[in-house]
């Protein structure tokens, strides 16, 4: 009986480990992922962006690889939070536990952005950015001006306004208890979706429908531009990472997958040519396969990476052209803005993301406590 009994006891450490381990692998694998999601971008943007902006420094970078596939990585960043917001939302008690979380997280790094990517057009030569008005900044600031065809400060910034619909999708699917039916209810809506991207992009002669442009906007925007497809897949991984995989999950993040390129193919055939490595990466993760993203830089990476995403682009584009004109180019200008972007990123990571998260969002819980 004495054996019995502390066999049981064993079985159960075994069974808390093993979910312990789970749980350390899914932190540490998404932010790998993040990581990597965030170098593919940085360098993209200092390399092939930059030279696509300003043509007149590429005589001066011609030992510069253009690595064309690095803005593939935002796509990465769209199955990560299909992936995370699905598990933010099962952990959730209440509709406001999510966005109160959602809100503290997003705003104040970006609103911090704001100011740097502001400071940086004054100083810095950025002649490529668009001049926006008084009014078009200040509605840069509640993040969903995009919504309405408002232009971003920041290039980069136009992901954020898609991540909003999609928690706002989300959050309603959770108020009427839908969000964990990814089968039979939310599936199929995102399915709707990518009926409205197909038609919007395949049948033009429908715009002709909308009465003023700024319809077509918002159409396009709640459609999730074409992009629905990778925030299913990542709820998709999630729900298969949690429970199992059966074949209906791998047939349904294989439409997904077939979907994303129909719609983006022809724009973006780097992005569709890269994005199965995605998959696949996210697939062998969510398989007990996580120790192939085990590196500590992947990792430091990852935990700036938001930081490091709204700050580098138009700085790091203004800092190449100093550098350039000074004389400093190729590899050598890209080490320093690198660097100068990444240190700048664990700072503002740091003392600005992790700490005024945490305030904001006990601010938000003492002023509506119910």
């Amino acid at each position: 009986m004495v054996c019995l009994e502390i066999h049981l006891i064993l079985l159960k450490i075994k069974a808390l480990d093993k979910v312990k381990n789970k749980e350390a692998n899914r932190i540490y694998f998404l932010d790998a992922m993040r990581g990597i999601a965030a170098l593919m971008v940085v360098y993209f943007h200092y390399s092939t962006n930059f030279l696509k902006h300003y043509p007149e420094y590429s005589g001066a970078n011609e030992s510069l690889i253009k690595f064309k596939y690095g803005g593939a990585g935002v796509e990465l960043f769209f199955i990560i939070s299909g992936f995370v917001i699905l598990m933010t939302l099962e952990r959730s008690k209440k509709l406001k536990d999510f966005v109160v979380s959602r809100i503290s997280r997003l705003y104040p790094p970006y609103w911090f952005a704001l100011i740097f990517t502001s400071i940086s057009l004054l100083i810095l030569p950025i002649t490529h950015a668009d001049p926006l008005s008084l009014a078009q900044k200040l509605a840069n600031i509640l993040m969903f001006h995009t919504w309405f065809g408002i232009p971003n400060i920041d290039g980069v910034y136009w992901t954020l306004g898609l991540e909003l619909v999609f928690y706002t999708l989300m959050a309603l699917l959770f108020v009427y208890k839908l969000h964990n039916k990814l089968g039979s209810v939310v599936f199929w809506i995102f399915n709707v979706l990518f009926l409205i991207q197909f038609t919007l992009k395949f049948f033009p002669e429908v715009e002709k429908l909308f009465p003023y442009s700024m319809l077509k906007v918002m159409v396009d925007q709640f459609s999730l531009r074409g992009y629905g497809s990778l925030f299913m897949a990542g709820m998709l991984f999630y729900s298969g990472y949690k429970n199992k995989f059966t074949l209906g999950t791998h047939v349904m993040i294989f439409i997904c997958w077939v979907q994303y390129v129909v719609l983006n193919y022809q724009l973006l055939p780097e992005h569709c040519i890269i994005s199965p490595l995605f998959f696949v990466l996210f697939y062998l993760c969510t398989t007990n396969y996580a120790f192939i993203l085990n590196s500590k830089v992947l990792l430091f990476f990852g935990a700036i990476s938001y930081s490091l995403y709204l700050i580098h682009a138009y700085f790091g584009y203004g800092m190449l052209r100093v550098l350039n004109s000074a004389g400093i180019s190729g590899y050598p200008a890209i080490g320093i803005v690198f660097g100068t972007v990444v240190l700048a990123s664990w700072i503002m990571n740091k003392f600005v993301e992790v700490p005024m998260s945490k305030s904001l969002k006990q601010l938000i819980l003492k002023w509506f406590p119910n």
